[in-house]
């Protein structure tokens, strides 16, 4: 049992001590840890319950547990739990529970909030309320340790309960919780520090091992201590110490990145681990850095603030971005250290940097050293010591430092300054550069913008990047390249990745879609590369690519302030401009800009807002603008700061003045302005971007508000397009007019149609209707032609006519021409009639404008089940909307209505008694229906509301809101038609709202033996070659008065298409085959029982579709061609063989295409055709034999199918055409060589070309790069000499490089390995390597001998021949000094021992046959050459040495002569 604790089961213990670690890292430890959570993403396993059910209980938030509410919340009591998941428990056995939380309450009236941990077996509410009170944690705010022992064994959860009764504010969080063993568990190891060994990849751990406490706090029982320390490397262990250990090395390290981790032991039982990072990280020379890229340490040994990365200047000029500041404290100690730089011995090294301290005098050093420990570093060599001189402006220096041995070496920079600075500013360093004395020095290039989209679409998804490109070094001197220089790059990174690299003098770059640029902000870094060297990285934000949303808007754009976009709005409100807000209804003033809303500041305080984002186009200018005008007493002045930004400068959101780069700023100071007046400002963007504005606002008044409109921005000579062209003057007769709704008698049933027509054409001139005809359409069909004269017509059963639903147009034609059809309203006027009131005939009359009836679809839906729905699928409805300016007195306030919908004219009989009933009920559910029915032999308002009253419904309470139907009496007093009107009505303010269906009129007694519609009705068309529509219902089982339908009464449907009876019968479904491919048709379908028809159903206009066409057959597209090789025969050069392999296979899955013609190309242009041959799968040949030039080609080949070819993929390569250079070659530098980096692993590894050398190196361990020669022209039997020189600044590891001889400039042609060179050694003790050489026949058998290790000749193809150097791996090097020559040194002793080639004063005799005969000097340069001669005069020669040689019979021999 732990000290101080006494026995008893249960007692909470406050922690006593906090160990202060570096990081501290949650992980699973030792099995004493049962459960452990902090919540980031386990809380799942907790259970929460709501046990007062008020809906304000536990929540997650921010990884904790939280209980919260505020004096808002509606409840009364706080009785919540939160549950933990299971954990097992012994019996007996004392267990910590650790529970980290804090409290915040405020109470009201002795109103307040405790909470408790309690454990039990049962995880419901009252199984732990019954359970153990493990402690009372109210008033706590801490981690807390409490002990629990369980008087039986078993799974047992733990469980937080909160109570109070009427709790008013606070809150409670739980942010980890854990349940261990009453064991000891470690302590954290502190002050973990690692350094690298001098001169070695080693790193150097030490620690401070904790006082003898366990991880709780408490003193550790006599005789334990920790037994064992580990350490981590990269989460992996690597080293296992005494319990006593404070320091380990960690040896042998490679290059990189890594974490460690120290983890302490006590018999098995783990403590947290504390960590510390260690970059190991090695550079090469040239270096250059500005302190933002990784391996950069800081170690602050007087423990104060220190060196921080910043990135304001100020007034302190640098070319850099960023770089280090040292908040020191009195006095300051601290180190900033550099990764580890490969420096070689011997090799002078410039060492530069930039440096002020505005406020004090500098006092600090800069070292180098092969290690990073400050000891080790203040043991190097001082590089330089700053003593107490002001630089108040940036200062660039530049120092001297050869190193005595090779190695990786750091630089630390030690800032020692005697007193603490008097304004806190404290030296500040960026610019930090290594390099070779000879090499340039890249700096950075400068005004390095990025824009979203293009010039020409800023929307676009692309990011357009522009820069320019130094001509200096940072030390001012030009950089030696040629502007056309090949290795002349500009790299660009996305996010930090490479995206692209870019050759010659490139100043811009756009990054699209194609490239993986995605949507939103991007982070894109530049860095130049001059012959192999690397300047800094310059990074830079980029505004939102591809915006979209209504904060981006394009040009010319107006508002009134308050559509969306706009933002902040902070002071101001949104108003309408009334001329009298007292009057009713109130009127809107006429404005001079047009708008009647806007914004609305009142004078108690300042106001502010922000606008979209607007798309801009640099150098164009553009004309801001926007309306004020002030209201109210003692106005003086009116304040206004107009502020631009771009959208990647400034904070948006914010109402600071001074936040980023405004790219224009205006202040105004104004008299008050009663009248409107435009405010007017114009800008000029200097880059095309995205711009955002600013407007603060504050007026001088005793009271008042001004009041802002009509903002627009648009390009200051824009100009509206133009409009689409007027169509011209109608010449045709007039249209008819004023048709009124057509009505029809009972029996016999008729139709009569009236019209108007005007008096002159659509021209104006005079139309004379005698002059044309009248032409009626029913259904579409032509019904009757009448004279132009006529004004009425009768529809009747002689004419067609039937009942039934109709469409009726009219037309008029005169002098040749036809108006266009006008069409009448249908009506239906039988009765019994029933309708949805959704179908034609219904007029609707909205006498005080605004909103009226409207069409609905009905909610089946009855939640109450008190009354039955109605057999409608359909209906109308009226809801009185707000009136304008209802949200000015801060609350909603309703139009008066005055609104009518009207049935189509009904004809019933004088004296008799109908029943008229309808559905009605409250959409809105507020009980505040309010309508009227009336019927009237009028259809107008006045006439309606005149004629005879049936319903007045008004609903102000008491109603649920469910479907009512309403059965009424009206007998007509005449015979004739009559209209009945449906009147919304309510006073303002008054809420009204309404919904109708299931409008019927039948003679009483009749709906006792009408059916009821069918329901289910479905018209499903065919899709196939013969046309059809398949129509199924199902037969009603009640009349229209609800009565049940005897199951043995007779019932017939009645299949109605387009209006006209077409099918009837007692099936339930049918199928309509005199259909059309193309038309749509209408159905509908009633019920007859008995000598009565009841009410249609109706479906939508359904399509009748033929079957789509067969497929056409997939085209065979081939697959391009694969294969491709080009050779050439060494000895004739300039004939390239190309040969292929046809696909076989294509587009279409499984499909072997045929293959008709094969196109050759040379650098993309036509060069042949192959038309024979080629068959796929099989291999076809082309012989290009008319290349002139000597040089590289590029060679496709395209296959066809017909006219059919693939898009892409068609293969390329290329080689070299054409004889070789003349050897000797003996070239100044590698420009003319060819780079193969392609497999390399990433962009900066493979081959690079220098100034007079070329590098291989910063591949990664799978690399292979290639350098090949231009082709070299060689003559059988001659001896050739290779010589190079190889070399390194240093650093080789390995450093072998292989040599190869090949026919072309390719890697693959590179067959012949003849041997390696060694780079390890610098230049200055390099020594070169040779290769003596023999050109041979093809068929000569020494070319099957593999080539002497010990220098022996090796025999190669005579002709073309190029010489390769192949980096593998790691493999790091560099080469110069390279020629092949003849051989000035072989075949000497041949010549002398076969005589038969002799030199005789100034005179060489050539034995018979001699052939191809040369002179050189022993420098290889040709002097004479002849193909065949008796002997050479050498009277003329310069004194020297020279080398004779011919052919004699296949075999090269040579003679030496000294002249």
């Amino acid at each position: 049992m732990p000290n101080g604790v006494k026995t008893e089961n249960m007692k909470r213990i406050t922690l006593v001590a906090a160990l202060t670690l570096m990081s501290l890292a949650t992980f699973a430890r030792a099995s004493a840890v049962l459960y452990s959570s902090d919540f980031a993403d386990d809380w799942n396993d907790w259970t929460i319950i709501d046990a007062d059910g008020d809906g304000i209980t536990w929540y997650t938030d921010d990884s904790c547990l939280r209980y919260g509410f505020s004096s808002s919340d509606e409840h009364t009591s706080a009785d919540d739990w939160i549950v933990s998941p299971p954990v097992s428990l012994t019996a007996g056995t004392m267990y910590r529970v650790k529970a980290r939380h804090k409290f915040s309450h405020a109470g009201a009236d002795q109103r307040t909030l405790t909470y408790a941990l309690y454990a039990s077996t049962d995880n419901s509410a009252a199984g732990l309320a019954a359970g153990t009170l493990v402690a009372d944690l109210s008033g706590a705010h801490s981690e807390e340790v409490l002990w629990f022992t369980p008087s039986e064994s078993g799974s047992y959860y733990f469980g937080i309960h909160t109570d109070a009764v009427d709790p008013y504010w606070g809150y409670i969080e739980l942010s980890s919780f854990e349940v261990k063993e009453n064991v000891p568990i470690p302590a954290s190891a502190s002050d973990l520090k690692v350094y690298k060994v001098a001169g070695e990849r080693d790193a150097v751990l030490s620690w401070t091992l904790p006082p003898a406490l366990d991880e709780d706090g408490f003193e550790l029982p006599e005789g334990i201590a920790v037994s064992n320390v580990r350490v981590y490397r990269n989460g992996e262990l690597v080293q296992t110490l005494p319990g006593d250990a404070v320091s380990c090395t960690d040896r042998g390290l490679d290059a990189g990145r890594y974490e460690y981790e120290v983890e302490l032991d006590i018999n098995g039982q783990l403590g947290n681990r504390s960590k510390v990072a260690f970059d190991l990280l090695v550079k090469d020379a040239p270096y250059v850095s500005y302190f933002n890229d990784p391996g950069w340490a800081i170690v602050n040994v007087d423990g104060g603030r220190g060196w921080e990365y910043f990135t304001d200047y100020s007034n302190y000029y640098s070319e850099y971005p960023g770089g280090m500041e040292n908040h020191n404290n009195n006095p300051p100690d601290n180190w900033l250290i550099s990764p580890s730089i490969k420096l070689a011995a011997g090799v002078e090294y410039n060492v530069k940097f930039w440096h002020c301290s505005p406020r004090i005098p500098e006092y600090f050093k800069l070292y180098a050293a092969l290690g990073t420990s400050i000891d080790c570093l203040k043991a190097g060599t001082v590089v330089t010591d700053i003593d107490g001189v002001y630089h108040t402006e940036m200062t660039k220096e530049v120092f001297s430092f050869t190193p005595t041995v090779s190695g990786e070496y750091n630089f630390g920079f030690h800032d020692y300054g005697i007193s603490a600075p008097k304004y806190g500013d404290g030296l500040m360093l960026t610019g930090f550069e290594v390099m070779p004395a000879d090499m340039p020095a890249l700096g950075l290039v400068s005004d390095f913008t990025i824009s979203s989209g293009t010039e020409d679409d800023l929307f676009a998804q692309a990011a357009t990047l522009s820069w320019k490109l130094p001509t200096v070094d940072t030390d001012g001197n030009p950089l030696p390249l040629p502007e056309d220089a090949p290795i002349y790059n500009v790299h660009i990174y996305r996010d930090g990745e490479p995206v692209k690299s870019l050759s010659g003098n490139a100043t811009s770059w756009i990054d699209t879609a194609d490239l993986g640029l995605t949507p939103g902000k991007h982070t894109y870094g530049i860095e130049l590369e001059v012959a192999g060297v690397y300047g800094p990285r310059l990074y830079g934000e980029s505004p939102t690519i591809c915006p979209t949303g209504d904060d981006f808007k394009d040009t010319p754009y107006t508002s009134d302030f308050r559509d969306s976009g706009w933002g902040g709005l902070t002071g101001w409100t949104e108003c309408a401009f009334w001329k009298d807000e007292t009057a009713y209804p109130p009127t809107l003033e006429d404005t001079p800009h047009g708008y009647t809303t806007g914004l609305r500041h009142f004078y108690t305080d300042y106001a502010w807002l922000y606008s979209p984002e607007f798309a801009l186009v640099g150098g164009k200018e553009y004309i801001i603008s926007f309306w004020h005008r002030e209201k109210g007493k003692s106005f003086s002045k009116v304040y206004t700061r107009f502020h631009i930004y771009k959208t990647e400068t400034g904070n948006k959101t914010s109402d600071s003045f001074d936040e980023g780069e405004c790219a224009i700023y205006r202040t105004y100071s104004t008299a008050a302005s009663s009248e409107w007046e435009k405010l007017e400002y114009s800008f000029t963007p200097s880059v095309t971007s995205f711009y955002y504005l600013k407007l603060w606002n504050s007026i001088d008044a005793e009271y008042g508000y001004q009041d802002i409109t009509c903002f627009d921005i648009r390009e200051k000579d824009w100009v509206a397009p133009e409009p689409p062209p007027v169509p011209p003057v109608e010449e045709n007769p007039p249209s008819p007019v004023n048709l009124p709704t057509y009505v029809t008698t009972a029996d016999p049933p008729t139709a009569s149609l009236a019209w108007e027509l005007p008096s002159t054409y659509k021209d104006g001139s005079e139309f004379n209707p005698a002059t044309g005809a009248i032409r009626i359409y029913r259904d579409g069909v032509l019904a009757q032609t009448l004279l132009g004269t006529e004004r009425h017509w009768i529809d009747t059963a002689g004419t067609g006519f039937v009942y039934g639903s109709h469409t009726y147009e009219i037309e008029v034609v005169a002098d040749g021409l036809c108006s266009s059809r006008v069409k009448a309203a249908y009506a239906s006027n039988l009765v019994t009639y029933a309708s949805d009131m959704n179908n034609a005939g219904w007029t609707v009359l909205d006498v005080n404008g605004g909103r009226s009836w409207g069409k609905v679809t009905v909610d089946m839906d009855n939640p109450y089940g008190a009354f039955t729905l109605p057999d409608y699928s359909r209906g109308v409805d009226f809801v009185s909307p707000y009136s304008a300016g209802g949200w000015e007195n801060h609350g909603r306030s309703y139009e008066a209505a005055d609104d009518w919908i009207v049935s189509p004219p009904l004809y019933l009989d004088g004296y008799g008694g109908y029943r008229v009933s309808f559905w009605h009920k409250d959409p809105t559910v507020m009980n505040c229906e309010k309508f009227s029915l009336y019927a009237s032999k009028e259809m107008s308002p006045e006439s309606l509301a005149g004629g005879k009253l049936i319903a007045d419904i008004s609903n102000s309470a008491g109603l649920m809101p469910e479907w009512h139907k309403v059965d009424n009496l009206f007998i007509p007093d005449e015979d004739g038609y009559y209209y009945f009107g449906f009147h919304a009505h309510s006073a303002e303010n008054d809420r009204n709202s309404i919904q109708l269906t299931g409008f019927e009129v039948a003679r009483f007694g009749m709906t006792e033996s009408i059916p009821s519609r069918p329901t289910g009705l479905t018209a499903t068309p065919t899709v196939s070659e013969t046309p059809e529509v398949k129509l199924s219902w199902k037969m009603p089982d009640k009349y229209m008065s609800g009565a049940s339908i005897p199951d043995d009464s007779p019932m017939e449907a009645l299949v109605y298409r387009d209006g006209t009876l077409i099918h009837r019968g007692s099936a339930t479904e049918w199928t309509d085959s005199d259909v059309q491919h193309g038309a749509a048709y209408t159905y509908e379908v009633a019920v007859e029982a008995g000598e009565q028809t009841g009410p249609r159903a109706a479906v939508s206009p359904v399509e009748v579709l033929p079957p789509p066409p067969p497929e056409p057959p997939l085209p065979v597209i081939p697959d391009p061609a694969a294969d491709l090789a080009v050779s050439t025969d060494p000895v004739m050069p300039n004939v390239a063989d190309i040969t292929w392999r046809n696909p076989s296979t294509s587009s279409v899955p499984d499909s072997e295409p045929p293959i008709t013609l094969a196109e050759i190309y040379r650098d993309g242009v036509l060069i042949g055709t192959v038309t024979e041959g080629l068959a796929a799968g099989e291999y076809s040949s082309y012989e290009d034999n008319t290349v002139t030039d000597p040089g590289m080609y590029t060679y496709m080949v395209k296959v066809y199918n017909g006219e059919l070819i693939a898009d892409e993929g068609h293969p390329e390569v290329t080689r070299w055409i054409g004889r070789g250079a003349d050897v000797p070659y003996e070239p100044e530098n590698f420009y003319e060589w060819y780079p193969f980096n392609q497999a390399v692993g990433n962009d900066r590894g493979g081959w690079r070309i220098g100034f007079t050398d070329a590098c291989a190196g910063g591949a990664e361990a799978d690399g292979d790069s290639w350098f090949i020669s231009p082709p070299l022209y060689t003559h059988s039997g001659t001896k050739y000499l290779l010589e190079v020189l190889p070399f390194s600044r240093g650093f080789a590891d390995p450093s072998d490089i292989s040599v190869y001889l090949g026919s072309n400039v390719a890697p693959e042609e590179m067959l012949r390995k003849i041997g390696t060179i060694d780079c390890a050694s610098v230049k200055s003790f390099a020594e070169a390597a040779q290769f003596p050489l023999l050109a041979v026949a093809a068929d000569d058998p020494s070319l099957a001998d593999e080539p002497d290790e010990d220098g022996g000749r090796i025999s190669f193809t005579a002709g073309n021949v190029t010489v390769g150097f192949r980096a593998e791996g790691e493999a790091e090097g560099r080469i110069c000094g390279f020629r092949f020559i003849i051989d000035p040194e072989t075949g000497i002793d041949e010549a002398a021992e076969d005589g038969s080639m002799h030199h005789v004063g100034d005179t060489v005799v050539f034995p018979d046959g001699a052939a191809d005969i040369m002179l050189v000097t022993v420098s290889g340069q040709v002097v004479r050459r002849f193909a065949a001669a008796d002997s050479l005069d050498l009277s003329q020669l310069a004194p020297g040495i020279y080398i004779v040689s011919c052919n004699l019979g296949g075999k090269r021999i040579s003679l030496k002569v000294i002249k």
